[in-house]
C-alpha cells in the first residue's frame, strides 16, 4: 500500500506540474465579476437651486438605480429601485414613476406621497407646477400639484397631454366630441371642438399667437390655425386640404407658418412582374417603398394666402431669424444621385428668399457651413480659407480677417465672439472693429455656448453666447489630452480644472448656488461627479464603482510618423499587475484616430457593439496599442500599413511587448484596413475582421441597403478617398485585399451580421472564399439579422469572448477552444490525408 500511496503521490505532483505549464484559459468568472462591479452614471442633473443631483447607475445585468445626493452632504445618498422614468421640480422636488404608480417626494425631508394609475407625469418650469394624468382606472383625471404637493386643480376624461413652453393643451373626449383646452395653471380654455382627431399641435409662432393643429380626418390630415378667441382659418392649396403627414419649421415672418407639406408616392411598379430601373431615375429609394413627396410653404392665415418657392429650382428652407428672409440652396441638376458628392464639402449655391416680393437673391458659393445671427441680419462662413460675412439687409459681402480655424459665436444683434485659437476676440459686424478680449496657453472651446441647427443640416447653425452670464472654456493643450477648465466672465478667470490629463465632461454652472458640476474620468479611474463653489476645492459627490484592478492599469503613449510625415501617437496600455521582467501578447485595434480617447475610461462589458473590448483583453493578460492611422497620397490600405508599421517599429523599443505573438483587429472601415494590413504583413500571428469590405472594386458600385444608392461615393470622397475610379482605377487595384489575399499568412477571424445593410455581408463570404480557396486558415461568423453593429447583448457576448478565445489560441497558445480546433483539426487532417494520399502507390 505505501508503494501504492507513494506513486499515487507522484502522479498527483506531475499532474499539477503539467497543469501550471498549461496556458490559463479565458477566465470568464473574472471578467463577469469585473462587469459586475462596474457602473455607468448617466443623465446626470441638478435641481433649481443647486442643492439635489439626481442621476441614473447603469450597471451590466442587474437593474438600473436611481441615485439622489445632497450637494451639501454627499455622505447623504438615496438609492431608488425600479424607477423607470423621473423629473426634478423645482428647488427641491422629485417625481418617480415605477410602473403605474409615481412617488413624488420632497428631498431633504420625509414627505413622500404615491399617486396610483398613472399614465403620464410632467414638470411645468415656467408656472412651477408638476401635472399627473391618471388612466381609465381614475377616469383618466389630470391633476395639477404646487412644487409643495398641494393639489391646484382637477380635471377629467383627459386623453393626451401636448405641454407646450408656457402652457399645456389638453385633448378631453366628451361623447363622440374631441374638446381641446388651453391650460396656463390657473384658466382652462376651450379653443377648438370637434370629431376629428388630433395629429399634431404647435404654438402658431405669429404675432398673433394661436396655434397650428393638424387633424387626422378620413381621407387624410387636414391644418387649421386656430386664434387666441378659438376662431379657426383653414388651410387650403390648389391641390387640396388633405395630406399625409404636416410639419412646422420655425418661420422669419411673424405673419407667416412655415409647413411641409408630404403626400405619399406610390411606388410604381408591376408588382406581379417587374420593378423597371430606368438610367434617369434620380432617387433609388423609391423603387422599395412609398416615399414622401414634400412642400414647402409659407401660409399667411390672417390673408388666407400661400407662398411657394420655386419648387424645380430650389428645395426647402430655413429662417434667417425673425428678418421675414429664408435661406434656401439651389437643386443641383448635375447631380444623378442624390448622394453625389455626399463624402466632401463642396460648393453649394446659396440664395436669400423674400417672400413678399417672391425674390431669390444670390449670396455665395458655400462649402464649409453658414452660422446665422438671431436677428437675421449676419451670415457667416468660410470660403477660400478666410471668414466672409454677408448682410442680409443689404446684401454685401465682406472678407473677414481672421484664419479659417477661428470659430464665431453670435452675443448680440451686431457683436460676434470669435475663438481663435488660444484667443478670444470681439468684433462689432457694423465696423468690423475687434477688440482681443482673452490670451491662455491652448486650444479654446466654449462648453456652455448654444449651438441650434436648421432644416437645411447640421452646417447651417444659428450659435449663441450669453456675455452677461459666466462663459465656461475648456483650455486644451495642443497634441494632448491635459486641459484646463475655465470660468471666463468679463475678460476675468476663475480656473475651475487646471492642467488635468482627466477626462472633463458634462461642466455645467447653478446661478443660485454658484456651484460648478462636472464629470471626471480617466482609462484608470472610473467616473465621479465633482462640486466646486468659488473659493472652495473641488471635492468628490460621488465616485462609481470599479473593479479593484482599474487603478493597476498603466498607460504610455508612443509616437510616431504618418504618411504625410506627420506626427502621430498611439496609446500603449498595460495589463494590472504588469511586470517588468515579463512578455506579454499585444493586441492592435484600429479604426482611424484615436489618441483623443486616450483619457476615457476602460469599462469592462460584454455589451460591445464590435465585439472587441479593450478591459477584458487587458484583465486576460494582454497589452493593448490602439494606433492613430491618417489619410494620405498612398491611399487607405497602404495608409494604414505604413501607420501601423511605424507604431510597431515603436511598440519593438518596449521589452516587455512579444513582438512574436502580435494580434490586429478592426471593425467597419477599420475591418477593410485590418484586411488590406493582412494581405501585406508578416509582423501579426494573427487577425479579426468584422463587418467589413474585402472588394473596394465590388463594392464601390453595388447597391447600398443603408443609403439606398450606389456606394461610389463613398469610395470617391467618403473614408476611402480614391477619388473617381475612371481616372483612379490604379488606386482601388492596389488597394484592394481580394487580390491579394492569397498573401495572408496567418490566421483570421471573419464576423459579420447578416442583416447589415451598410456593409453587405457577401463581403464577409467573399473574402472567407478567398482564403478558403487558397488553404488558409479562416472561420466565419455569421450573426443571424444582426446588423452592421451587433444589437443583441447575447451576440455581443458570444463575440467578445470569441475574440478573447480566438487571440488567446494563437497568441497564448490556448489549444482547448473546440470552435476553434474543429477547423485546426480538420484543416491538419485534411492536409495529412491528401498528402498521404499523393504518395501512396
Amino acid at each position: 500500500m505505501k508503494i501504492i500511496d507513494k506513486i499515487l503521490q507522484i502522479i498527483i505532483l506531475i499532474l499539477m506540474f503539467i497543469a501550471q505549464q498549461l496556458p490559463a484559459q479565458v477566465d470568464l468568472q473574472k471578467l463577469e465579476e469585473a462587469t459586475e462591479h462596474s457602473e455607468e452614471i448617466r443623465f446626470l442633473s441638478t435641481s433649481r437651486n443647486g442643492s439635489w443631483k439626481v442621476w441614473q447607475s447603469s450597471y451590466e445585468t442587474k437593474p438600473p438605480q436611481l441615485k439622489i445626493a445632497d450637494s451639501h452632504h454627499p455622505e447623504t445618498l438615496f438609492t431608488q429601485e425600479g424607477v423607470g422614468a423621473w423629473k426634478q421640480v423645482g428647488d427641491k422636488g422629485l417625481l418617480m414613476k415605477q410602473g403605474e404608480d409615481l412617488k413624488y417626494r420632497i428631498l431633504g425631508t420625509n414627505k413622500e406621497t404615491v399617486h396610483h394609475h398613472v399614465k403620464e407625469f410632467g414638470y411645468q418650469e415656467s408656472q412651477n407646477f408638476f401635472w399627473i394624468l391618471h388612466n381609465k382606472k381614475l377616469s383618466k383625471a389630470l391633476k395639477i400639484y404646487n412644487h409643495d404637493s398641494k393639489l391646484i386643480n382637477i380635471i377629467s376624461d383627459v386623453e393626451r397631454i401636448f405641454a407646450l413652453k408656457n402652457e399645456l393643451i389638453l385633448l378631453i373626449k366628451k361623447n363622440e366630441n374631441n374638446e381641446l383646452y388651453c391650460y396656463n395653471g390657473r384658466n382652462l380654455k376651450l379653443i377648438w371642438s370637434g370629431t376629428a382627431e388630433l395629429y399634431r399641435i404647435y404654438e402658431s409662432g405669429l404675432v398673433t399667437k394661436g396655434y397650428t393643429l393638424i387633424l387626422q380626418e378620413t381621407k387624410g390630415l387636414t391644418t387649421y390655425y386656430v386664434n387666441e378667441n378659438a376662431h379657426l382659418t383653414a388651410l387650403s392649396l390648389d391641390e387640396g386640404e388633405y395630406f399625409d403627414d404636416v410639419s412646422q419649421y420655425p418661420s422669419a415672418d411673424v405673419k407667416a407658418v412655415y409647413l411641409r407639406l408630404s403626400h405619399k408616392k406610390e411606388k410604381e411598379i408591376e408588382k406581379s412582374m417587374v420593378d423597371i430601373w430606368y438610367g434617369k431615375d434620380f432617387d433609388l429609394e423609391q423603387h422599395f417603398h412609398e416615399k414622401p413627396f414634400h412642400r414647402y410653404v409659407l401660409w399667411y392665415p390672417l390673408e388666407n394666402r400661400i407662398v411657394s418657392a420655386d419648387r424645380k429650382r430650389f428645395g426647402k428652407m430655413t429662417a434667417v431669424g425673425k428678418s421675414g428672409l429664408f435661406l434656401t440652396k439651389e437643386i443641383d441638376s448635375t447631380l444623378v444621385d442624390p448622394h453625389d458628392k455626399k463624402g466632401k464639402d463642396y460648393p453649394e449655391r446659396f440664395f436669400i428668399y423674400n417672400p413678399e416680393i417672391n425674390s431669390h437673391l444670390f449670396v455665395d458659393e458655400i462649402s464649409q457651413g453658414i452660422h446665422i445671427s438671431p436677428s437675421g441680419k449676419w451670415l457667416l462662413y468660410r470660403k477660400d480659407s478666410r471668414w466672409n460675412v454677408y448682410n442680409t439687409l443689404t446684401n454685401q459681402r465682406k472678407e473677414i480677417d481672421l484664419p479659417e480655424y477661428s470659430t464665431p459665436y453670435y452675443c448680440s444683434s451686431d457683436k460676434v465672439l470669435w475663438v481663435r485659437g488660444n484667443e478670444i476676440w470681439l468684433q462689432n459686424l457694423r465696423n468690423f472693429a475687434k477688440s482681443k478680449q482673452g490670451t491662455f496657453t491652448g486650444t479654446i472651446e466654449i462648453l456652455n455656448a448654444e449651438k441650434q441647427t436648421s432644416e437645411l443640416g447640421y452646417s447651417i447653425i444659428y450659435p449663441t453666447v450669453g456675455l452677461k452670464h459666466e462663459l465656461l472654456l475648456k483650455i486644451k493643450e495642443d497634441y494632448s489630452v491635459r486641459s484646463s477648465v475655465v470660468s471666463w466672465k468679463n475678460g476675468r478667470s476663475l480656473y475651475l480644472i487646471l492642467n488635468t490629463d482627466d477626462r472633463i465632461t458634462e461642466v455645467s454652472y447653478n446661478q443660485i448656488s454658484k456651484s460648478y458640476t462636472w464629470i471626471r474620468e480617466n482609462y484608470n479611474k472610473a467616473p465621479e461627479i465633482i462640486i466646486k463653489k468659488p473659493n472652495e476645492q473641488a471635492r468628490t459627490l460621488y465616485a462609481s464603482q470599479q473593479p479593484a484592478s482599474t487603478k493597476m492599469i498603466t498607460m504610455k503613449r508612443l509616437h510616431y510618423k504618418g504618411p504625410n510625415n506627420e506626427d502621430l501617437s498611439a496609446i500603449l496600455y498595460f495589463p494590472p499587475n504588469f511586470k517588468e521582467d515579463k512578455k506579454y501578447p499585444v493586441v492592435l485595434s484600429i479604426y482611424e484616430m484615436q489618441s483623443q480617447n486616450a483619457n476615457k475610461y476602460l469599462p469592462p462589458t460584454f455589451k460591445n457593439s464590435r465585439g472587441f473590448n479593450e478591459r477584458f483583453f487587458l484583465e486576460s493578460g494582454y497589452i493593448i496599442l490602439l494606433p492613430d492611422i491618417s489619410p494620405g497620397d498612398k491611399e487607405p490600405g497602404y495608409s494604414a500599413l505604413h501607420c501601423v508599421n511605424n507604431a510597431l517599429d515603436q511598440l519593438a523599443t518596449i521589452q516587455q511587448a512579444d513582438m512574436k505573438r502580435v494580434g490586429l483587429v478592426g471593425q467597419s472601415f477599420g475591418g477593410y484596413q485590418t484586411n488590406f494590413i493582412a494581405t501585406q504583413s508578416d509582423r501579426f500571428a494573427a487577425y479579426i475582421s468584422g463587418a467589413s469590405i474585402s472588394d473596394v472594386i465590388n463594392t464601390s458600385f453595388a447597391f447600398n441597403y443603408n443609403h439606398f444608392s450606389a456606394d461610389y461615393w463613398r469610395y470617391e470622397d467618403g473614408q476611402f478617398r480614391f477619388g473617381d475610379f475612371v481616372t483612379h482605377k490604379q488606386r482601388y487595384i492596389d488597394n484592394n485585399p481580394l487580390y491579394y489575399a492569397h498573401q495572408v499568412n496567418a490566421p483570421m477571424l471573419l464576423w459579420t451580421g447578416t442583416a447589415d445593410k451598410n456593409v453587405n455581408p457577401e463581403q464577409t463570404r467573399t473574402m472567407y472564399n478567398v482564403l478558403r480557396k487558397h488553404k488558409k486558415t479562416v472561420i466565419a461568423l455569421f450573426y443571424q439579422d444582426e446588423l452592421h453593429a451587433l444589437t443583441r447583448n447575447s451576440s455581443r457576448k458570444d463575440l467578445s469572448i470569441k475574440m478573447l478565445e480566438w487571440f488567446g489560441y494563437f497568441l497564448k497558445d490556448h489549444q482547448d477552444v473546440p470552435w476553434i480546433n474543429k477547423q485546426i483539426k480538420k484543416h491538419s487532417d485534411r492536409v495529412a490525408f491528401r498528402t498521404s494520399e499523393k504518395f501512396s502507390y
